[in-house]
């Protein structure tokens, strides 16, 4: 059955929460004709004002702001799909195929699968994503992910570096916190999203990573002791020179400028940076905006969205953040100091890590895991809000699907309910609160029969407890658990 349009009035759409709305400007066509579906998205402003606005051909793009309640809407009906699995996972495999001969024949949708996909199973009614990836951006309507959290960071990172079509995973994977789609309902759940019956979706901030390189031809025999003076004269002599980039602090990549940039990366969950195989601390300088903000003595620094928040950031002390809230979380990892506790930016400012000239030695940073590179002493790092998110579609919404995830996934304040007092054992207990326990037997003759037994047999003692009434006798002969 092939999914018609929907058309969601403004009426149709509920006020109830108070949500925030971003302008999605369309930023004008790519140099080629996007063949993708239409999208628009719909919000709710804090008035109760209902806007819509419809999606550029880059894929849905936003400021820092955050979005509660959003949802989207398909224009035109979609169209093509990209069906990616985990590798080595023979489950994952078969899910595949079946899912694939079913979007062709019943949906009668366009699929694309991976090139090893292609070549591994020939029979396959799809076509392979080829070498030029940049068309991806340009036909793929919607994504569906079978497999783990490692797959959508996959997709993020390998098949689109910027604008990601909306991400629909079922959790085929180890822990499943990103998917929370039971692949058993494949066909129900799939059809939902191409009619629009279930629309919502979480807006996932991720960040923008620029890696600047210093020059050979700089010059930093000025550098002072390590002190803040020297703290303060680094950051000076970071913007001496060349034109500032905007949002960054860095000078861009030119003749004159003693920085170059040698990496622009965007990471959904977090970057890290450690002191890799050193066996000495880290020495890192922060700025906030270009302003100096602390020296990192660790062995290294997380910076995580809210996403990533239960990632690494997570394991190393940092708190849980609600995929909506916006911050840049900064946690450090294993610091020298107690004092020195993780913090969370507001989305809006640029962090820049600094390997200082006197460090012991370099660092390595990697991205969501990945591409690990090494970071000599002078190079930098800026880290803002990307203007690409990732939109994942929702099973319920944004808030209990992530609270689902949470407790699921890491069994959060998982603990046994603490048991109220027996009002029945308490002599001083009022005669309201005794009455709350109704008609219970006074306990006190179990104990005036005990006492006439024989305490050398304790055989005979467990007999008579397990010949008495079980309600009578559990608190009398309870052990602590």
């Amino acid at each position: 059955m092939k999914a018609n349009p929907v058309h969601v009035p403004s009426s149709a759409i509920e006020t109830k929460s108070s949500n925030i709305h971003v302008s999605l400007s369309d930023p004008g066509p790519l140099e080629q004709e996007s063949n993708r579906a239409g999208l628009r998205v719909i919000s709710v402003s804090r008035t109760g004002k209902v806007e819509t606005e419809s999606v550029g051909t880059e894929g849905i793009r936003g400021g820092p702001i955050t979005r509660r309640c959003t949802s989207v809407v398909w224009e035109r009906p979609p169209k093509t799909v990209l069906v990616v699995r985990s590798r080595g996972s023979r489950q994952a495999e078969l899910a595949l195929q079946q899912l694939v001969w079913w979007l062709v024949k019943a949906e009668q949708l366009q699929v694309i699968v991976e090139n090893e996909v292609a070549k591994k199973c020939p029979q396959l009614p799809a076509k392979p994503v080829g070498e030029d990836l940049s068309l991806l951006e340009k036909e793929v309507d919607f994504v569906i992910c079978l497999g783990g959290d490692g797959l959508i960071l996959h997709v993020c990172s390998a098949l689109f570096p910027r604008a990601v079509p909306p991400v629909m995973s079922f959790n085929l994977g180890s822990l499943g916190f990103l998917t929370p789609f039971d692949f058993e309902l494949f066909k129900q759940e799939v059809h939902h999203i191409l009619r629009g019956d279930r629309n919502q979706v979480t807006l996932r901030m991720r960040l923008q990573c620029a890696v600047h390189r210093v020059t050979p031809q700089s010059n930093h025999s000025e550098e002072t002791e390590d002190s803040q003076e020297y703290f303060q004269s680094s950051d000076e002599e970071d913007v001496e020179d060349g034109n500032i980039e905007e949002g960054c602090g860095i000078c861009q990549a030119n003749a004159s400028s003693k920085y170059k940039k040698v990496a622009q990366l965007h990471v959904l969950n977090d970057v890290v940076i450690d002191r890799g195989p050193a066996p000495f601390l880290s020495n890192l300088l922060c700025y906030c905006d270009e302003h100096p903000v602390t020296r990192i003595q660790a062995d290294g620094i997380i910076i995580a969205t809210p996403t990533g928040s239960t990632a690494y950031s997570l394991s190393s002390g940092g708190s849980m953040v609600h995929p909506a809230v916006p911050g840049i979380l900064f946690t450090p990892i294993c610091p020298h100091s107690l004092s020195f506790r993780p913090v969370i930016f507001p989305d809006y400012v640029t962090l820049r890590i600094k390997v200082p000239h006197r460090a012991r030695g370099d660092a390595w940073i990697s991205f969501d895991g990945r591409k690990r590179m090494e970071l000599f002493k002078g190079d930098s790092v800026c880290v803002r809000v990307s203007k690409w998110p990732v939109t994942t579609f929702c099973k319920v919404n944004q808030t209990r699907d992530w609270f689902s995830a949470v407790t699921r996934c890491l069994h959060w304040n998982d603990r046994q309910e603490q048991k109220p007092f027996d009002c029945s054992l308490d002599r001083k207990a009022s005669p309201r609160r005794k009455g709350l326990t109704g008609n219970v037997p006074p306990i006190e003759n179990n104990w005036e029969n005990i006492a006439q037994l024989s305490l050398n047999s304790e055989e005979e003692i467990t007999k008579h407890v397990e010949d008495c009434d079980e309600d009578q006798c559990k608190n009398a002969f309870r052990t602590p658990t």
